[in-house]
C-alpha cells in the first residue's frame, strides 16, 4: 500500500466522521474500503471511537468486537441512550464587585439540552479520528519488516522513476510498491507461489500470500503450500484453491480473470457491503467492471499471460502448446523469435543471418561433428556418410552406424523457412508441397537439403517451459514439387520430362539419443508428405534429424532434391 493512498484514505475517513463526504468521495472511500489493510485502519478508528466517554457505555456492555453488519446500528443506539440520560450542563460566570473582584458560582435551572444527535456523533467520531491519526502517526511502533518474495528473473524490465529497482535474487518486502514501465519480472514466494508480471504494471505484496494489483498483467502458479494465495484489486479479489490463473487490470479499473488450471474463488464488488461471489474452474474467464457492480463471462485466453521468462535465452513462454525447431535453426527460441531465411552452415557449425553465405555447394572431409556454439538449443551439425563408418551425432559421443554411403556433398545448408535462394540457374522462390506454397510465417519449415544432419538438445529447450516436458515430436517430411515449375529457373529446364517418376528422392532418419526412432526411404516430390510422430520421454535428451541421398540411387543431379520438414514441432505436456 503506497503512502499516497493511505493519506487519501485518512482524509476521506475524517470527512466521513465530519459528515462532509460528497458522492464522488463516498464512492472512492467504498473502493478503498475493499482493501483489507485499509479496513483494519478503519476499524482501528472505530475502536478509538467506542473508547471515548460518550460511547463508553457501549464498550462496557460488551467486550466482544462488533461485526461490520451491526456496528452502525449499535453506535446510534448508544448515542441515543447517552443523550437521554445526560446530566444537566453547568455554566461558570465571573462577576465584578467594587472595590474588589469576587468569583462566585451561579447555578442555573436545568434546561433540556439542544444538542443534535448528528452533531454529537460527528463530534465524537471526529475527535476519535484525530486521536487515532495522532497515535498511528506519532506513537505506534514501526511494524517489523516482512520478507514476502524474491526476484527469480527479469527480462528487458524498466522501472518507473519513482519505483525502487530490483535485480535477480533481490528480496521483496511487504508493502513495497513496485512499478515497471517495460518488460517482465518474475517472483517466487516462500509458500511455493510463482508470479510473473508484465509491464506496464503497479503492484505490491501485502504478505506472502496476498498481492495487490493496481494495474497491469500477472500470472500465478500456486503450489500445494501456497493454496489460499490471494490477488486483490480495488474491485475484486481472487482466492486460489490450487491453480494457475492470470489477472489483467487496466488503469480505468476494468479487470479480467482467466483460469488456466484448477479452481479459485472470485469475490467482486464496488462496495465492501455488497459482494458477488463465484467459483471459477479451468477454462473459465470473467470480467469485472471498474466499480465492481457487474461480472460478465469472457472467452478464456490462457496464452494472453506470460508464464515463464528466461533472461539467458530471451524467452517469454505464454503457454503455447508447441515449440518450433525451424525457429530455433533461425536463431530463435522456438516461440517465433527466429529470423526467416537465416540458418546454419553445416560444414562449419556457424550460424548466419546472411543467406548469401549459404548459397553454394559444400562437401565433407570425413564424419566430423560441429558444435553450434552460437545457438544454445542446437547441439551440433554434421555431414552423414556411411563410407566412413559410424558417425558422431551428439556432443556426448553418441554414434550412429546405419547410414548409407553418400557423396558427402550438400547445397545451401540448414535454413529457417521453405525458401530456395538464388543459386546458379535457380531463381529465389518459396518452396511448394503438392502445389501449395509454404509461405512464411503462415507455415513453419526447416529446409534441409540431402546429406546433412542436425541434433537438438532437448534439455536446454526444456528451460523455456520450466517444469514441463515434451510429449511428442511431429513433422511432415516432403520434397518440393517447385522443381518442376519452369518459372523457378533462369532457363526452362523441363525437369518434369527430364526426371523419371520417383527418380528424385532421398531418405529421412530421426534418432533419439543416437537410437533410430523413425525412417522413411525414397521420399519423392510426387508423394504425399511423410508424417513423423514420435513419443518423447522426460529422460530423452538429443533429437537428431538426418536427410541423405544414397549414391546407389544413381541420381543424375542431387541438387534438385529440395527436401524440407513442415511444422517440425515439439509438443508440450503440462505437468
Amino acid at each position: 500500500m503506497n503512502r499516497q493512498t493511505i493519506l487519501e484514505f485518512r482524509s476521506l475517513c475524517i470527512k466521513l466522521f465530519e459528515g462532509s463526504l460528497d458522492d464522488h468521495e463516498s464512492q472512492r472511500l467504498n473502493e478503498l474500503m475493499y482493501h483489507p489493510a485499509l479496513r483494519k485502519v478503519y476499524f482501528g478508528l472505530v475502536k478509538v471511537n467506542l473508547s471515548l466517554k460518550f460511547a463508553g457505555e457501549c464498550c462496557r456492555e460488551s467486550s466482544e468486537l462488533l461485526s461490520e453488519e451491526t456496528f452502525v446500528e449499535q453506535v446510534w443506539e448508544s448515542l441515543a441512550e447517552e443523550e437521554k440520560n445526560a446530566e444537566p450542563a453547568q455554566r461558570f460566570e465571573s462577576i465584578e464587585e467594587s472595590p474588589r473582584r469576587v468569583n462566585r458560582k451561579v447555578y442555573q435551572q436545568k434546561q433540556p439540552r439542544q444538542i443534535s444527535k448528528f452533531n454529537l456523533y460527528s463530534a465524537i467520531t471526529g475527535a476519535a479520528a484525530l486521536i487515532f491519526l495522532f497515535i498511528f502517526a506519532s506513537l505506534s511502533p514501526e511494524r517489523a519488516a516482512v520478507k514476502v518474495a524474491a526476484v527469480r528473473d527479469s527480462l528487458d524490465v524498466k522501472f518507473a522513476d519513482d519505483s525502487k529497482r530490483y535485480s535477480k535474487g533481490d528480496i521483496i518486502w511487504a508493502e513495497e510498491t513496485i512499478k515497471i514501465s517495460e518488460g517482465f519480472i518474475e517472483f517466487a514466494t516462500a509458500r511455493d507461489v510463482l508470479i510473473t508480471v508484465e509491464a506496464p504494471a503497479e503492484f505490491e505484496f501485502n504478505k506472502q500470500d496476498d498481492m495487490q494489483l493496481e494495474y497491469g498483467q500477472l500470472y500465478a502458479n500456486v503450489g500445494e503450500n501456497g493454496i489460499g494465495f490471494t490477488v486483490h484489486t480495488d474491485n475484486m479479489r481472487l482466492i486460489d484453491l490450487g491453480t494457475e490463473f492470470g489477472v489483467y487490470r487496466d488503469k480505468k479499473g476494468w479487470t479480467e480473470v482467466h483460469m488456466i488450471d484448477g479452481e479459485a474463488a472470485l469475490v467482486a464488488g464496488g462496495s465492501w457491503f455488497k459482494k458477488t461471489k463465484q467459483q471459477l474452474f479451468q477454462g473459465q474467464a470473467r470480467g469485472v467492471s471498474g466499480n465492481g457492480t457487474s461480472v460478465e463471462e469472457l472467452d478464456s485466453k490462457p496464452e494472453k499471460f506470460a508464464r515463464y521468462i528466461n533472461s539467458d535465452h530471451k524467452s517469454v513462454w505464454r503457454g503455447q502448446k508447441t515449440l518450433g525447431l525451424a525457429d530455433i535453426v533461425g536463431g530463435g527460441n522456438g516461440l517465433g523469435s527466429g529470423e526467416y531465411k537465416s540458418g546454419i552452415d553445416t560444414a562449419s557449425g556457424e550460424y548466419t543471418a546472411d543467406i548469401n553465405r549459404l548459397n553454394s555447394l559444400k562437401s565433407s572431409s570425413g564424419n566430423r561433428y560441429f558444435n553450434v556454439k552460437s545457438l544454445p538449443f542446437v547441439d551440433g551439425v554434421f555431414i552423414p556418410d556411411g563410407e566412413f563408418g559410424s558417425v558422431q551425432v551428439t556432443s556426448q559421443g553418441h554414434t550412429f552406424s546405419e547410414l548409407s554411403d553418400t557423396d558427402g556433398k550438400y547445397w545451401i545448408g540448414l535454413l529457417n523457412g521453405a525458401y530456395h535462394p538464388r543459386l546458379n540457374d535457380v531463381l529465389p522462390h518459396t518452396l511448394t508441397l503438392q502445389g501449395a506454397k509454404q509461405s512464411y510465417p503462415e507455415n513453419s519449415a526447416l529446409f534441409i537439403h540431402p546429406n546433412q544432419g542436425i541434433t537438438f538438445d532437448l534439455n536446454k529447450i526444456r528451460q523455456i517451459v520450466e517444469g514441463n516436458q515434451f510429449a511428442r515430436f511431429t513433422a511432415e517430411f516432403g520434397l518440393s514439387d517447385s522443381v518442376f515449375d519452369n518459372d523457378n529457373f533462369v532457363v526452362p529446364l523441363n525437369n518434369f520430362e527430364v526426371f523419371k517418376e520417383g527418380q528424385l528422392n532421398c531418405d529421412l532418419q530421426v534418432l533419439v539419443d543416437g537410437q533410430l526412432r523413425f525412417e522413411k526411404r525414397n521420399q519423392s516430390p510426387s508423394q504425399k508428405p511423410s508424417r513423423v510422430d514420435l513419443t518423447l520421454k522426460p529422460q530423452d535428451r538429443f533429437l537428431t534429424i538426418i536427410v541423405s541421398n544414397p549414391v546407389e540411387d544413381n541420381l543424375p543431379d542431387s541438387g534438385f532434391v529440395w527436401a524440407f520438414m513442415r511444422e517440425p514441432n515439439l509438443h508440450i505436456r503440462r505437468n
